[in-house]
């Protein structure tokens, strides 16, 4: 815009400098002329050459969830040129994002402002389908499980809803997360289809899963690099054989987690060795140094490796030692840690370890 103000105020003044050498200088005022032309056969073509870019779009008067879907889908076209963009293709994808929300006969017109810059999308919802058949089935092992069945029950995808396909997904996915949480690794989907007839205004959905076998827990792999399998396997709330749940395993992580022997803890399913109709669980767990404390509010808390005269490990203990007021006074961790050692050594001879080992 502003090029062309220039060339325009450039050509008023070369018409104002020939008319004042019309009587002064014949040549000159003819080079003048030549210029004029020059700058109206060659300006015009680079103004036809100027690429004008989509700046905005504005989809106006629609809820917020529409109006954020019909702008993802348009949003690409955003920095291209006007001459590149349909309004066809426009339509098209503005009509896809509202049949989403079950609108699949609205209303689409479209407005150009800010010379080509800005697009305007104005829309008429019109009528919004509704659900006229919904059915979700299960077969195999899970067929009769009480809990699944009480997820199909709780679904937001019923008939008589307002159709969308948001909702269809979203109960699509609960179904397969509650079929991983209880076991059913094997499921597949048998029928997985949505439909609606434009013509008869009707929209069905249609859910079909196959469970498979559930899965029981099998044995519980504990990592080499602890010294305490024994007490990591007593804690584990399930046994061999019982059906898998995964909040199980959180619960076994989280039992872990609480106590103070270990830096790090992890519990997961064995998933791709799990074989006849059982699953092994790994657990992971690194050991925190044989001797160690951590110092809370008003305490310490010890972990100690007791060991014989002859060097043989002989467990372990856990001890809490109450801080003494004086330890509010020192001004230095070297000092806190002599008042501990010391108080340690004293607890662990009532305790009865014969050679503490202190770190």
């Amino acid at each position: 815009m502003k090029f062309k103000l220039y060339v325009y105020v450039a050509l008023i003044l070369n018409m104002l400098v020939c008319t004042k050498l019309t009587q002064r200088n014949g040549l000159l005022r003819s080079f003048f002329i030549l210029l004029s032309l020059l700058c109206v056969v060659f300006v015009s073509p680079l103004r036809a050459n100027e690429v004008v870019s989509l700046k905005s779009i504005e989809v106006p008067n629609l809820p917020d969830p529409i109006t954020k879907n019909i702008r993802m889908y348009l949003n690409p076209l955003l920095n291209k040129g006007i001459e590149q963009i349909s309004a066809d293709y426009v339509i098209s994808q503005a009509e896809l994002a509202l049949s989403v929300f079950g609108y699949y006969e609205p209303d689409v017109q479209l407005q150009w402002a800010n010379e080509g810059t800005a697009l305007i999308v104005q829309v008429s919802l019109n009528k919004q389908l509704h659900w006229s058949k919904v059915s979700i089935t299960l077969s195999g092992a899970g067929k009769q499980d009480p809990l699944l069945n009480k997820l199909l029950e709780s679904l937001p995808l019923k008939q008589g809803e307002a159709v969308s396909h948001q909702t269809f997904d979203a109960s699509k996915k609960q179904i397969e997360d509650a079929l991983l949480e209880m076991g059913f690794f094997d499921f597949r989907w048998v029928k997985s289809q949505l439909r609606v007839s434009k013509k008869e205004a009707k929209a069905s959905a249609v859910l079909h899963v196959e469970t498979g076998e559930r899965y029981q827990f099998g044995q519980v792999i504990v990592s080499k690099s602890t010294q305490a399998e024994t007490f990591v396997l007593s804690l584990a709330p399930f046994s061999i054989g019982q059906p898998y749940l995964s909040a199980k395993l959180s619960q076994y992580s989280l039992s872990l987690n609480q106590t103070p022997y270990f830096n790090s803890v992890r519990v997961y399913p064995l998933l791709n060795n799990r074989k006849n109709g059982k699953i092994d669980v790994q657990v992971e767990v690194v050991d925190k140094p044989a001797n160690s404390y951590e110092i809370g509010g008003d305490s310490v808390q010890i972990l100690v490796q007791k060991y014989d005269s002859s060097g043989v490990s002989r467990g372990s203990l856990m001890t809490d030692i109450m801080l003494i007021p004086i330890c509010l006074f020192l001004k230095n961790n070297e000092m806190l840690q002599q008042v501990i050692q010391y108080l340690w050594m004293t607890q662990l001879q009532m305790c009865g370890v014969l050679t503490p080992v202190i770190n």
